[in-house]
């Protein structure tokens, strides 16, 4: 089977154009991405991004890829991820403000078997009126264990920020 240079063979991916937002933010659909800023004096809101399951439903969730970028204290604090409705992965973000990626811990590492889609819903921190958050890209990478990495097979989540 063909892979990706990460050596997985399965991915899910959406652009910025995804994201929707819960009302507390101003969401502005940029050529990279979607700009997230406020709508009126808050610290956090939450948006969210429908992506279509991967063509795969043995594959397990092996990696979180997110391309952003933040200005004027506008950063990423926490990640979740649903299966359908099945809840899947939730991570505290230390404060991200650029491109990061998270590794599941083997026991997230599952596969998105049903014919739901994914959703995936991150909080971000706009502390002050300019703040912002852009996100331009997420992708979901998925892989059998005898297809992957060893270094993909984490026993904590770790979430590893691009420099």
């Amino acid at each position: 089977m063909p892979t990706c240079p990460d050596g997985l063979p399965h991915h899910a991916s959406a652009g910025g154009a995804a994201v929707v937002g819960d009302g507390k933010s101003i969401i502005t659909y940029e050529l990279l991405g979607s700009k997230v800023s406020h709508l009126a004096p808050h610290k956090t809101c939450h948006i969210h991004m429908s992506i279509t399951n991967p063509d795969s439903k043995t594959a397990k969730l092996k990696r979180i890829q997110v391309e952003c970028e933040g200005e004027n204290g506008g950063k990423i604090t926490g990640t979740w991820i649903y299966f359908g409705h099945h809840h899947v992965l939730d991570v505290d973000v230390p404060n991200v403000d650029s491109d990061f990626e998270i590794l599941p811990s083997v026991g997230r590492q599952i596969p998105n078997s049903q014919p739901f889609g994914t959703n995936v819903t991150f909080e971000l921190s706009l502390p002050h009126h300019n703040s912002f958050v852009k996100i331009i890209s997420v992708a979901l990478e998925f892989g059998h264990d005898h297809e992957s990495d060893p270094s993909l097979q984490v026993s904590e989540t770790q979430v590893l920020i691009s420099e």
